[in-house]
């Protein structure tokens, strides 16, 4: 993930309107598969990198229980989430960039191999 570290980087690829397009759908995708419930009308409108994470973290926070579930579905590697501290107040938000990075790695990666 570390071509994605730049949070100008994210906002770059979000912004075309096809991979938008698919970061959507596979999100909605993913998430569903955990039954947590994501609003991806809400998702289709927001381009910024931090908006749409703070949407995942909200649904994260509402779900904490499934939080290893979604983890697994997204294939979001254990070795980032175990820099994360669950102590500290923004723990929700940065794991919710940890998801966001690798759905977008995981379309941009689809993307290229078509």
């Amino acid at each position: 993930m570390n071509w994605l570290e730049k949070r100008e980087d994210i906002d770059l690829q979000l912004s075309k309107e096809n991979i938008h397009k698919l970061f959507v759908q596979q999100i909605a995708q993913d998430f569903s598969r955990c039954a947590i419930e994501i609003d991806s009308s809400q998702l289709e409108i927001l381009f910024d990198a931090m908006e749409l994470n703070t949407t995942i973290a909200l649904a994260l926070q509402k779900h904490h229980n499934k939080l290893d579930q979604i983890l697994y579905i997204i294939d979001v590697p254990e070795k980032y989430t175990l820099k994360l501290d669950k102590e500290k107040p923004n723990f929700l938000q940065d794991l919710a960039m940890l998801i966001l990075k690798r759905v977008l790695q995981k379309v941009l990666t689809r993307l290229a191999f078509q």
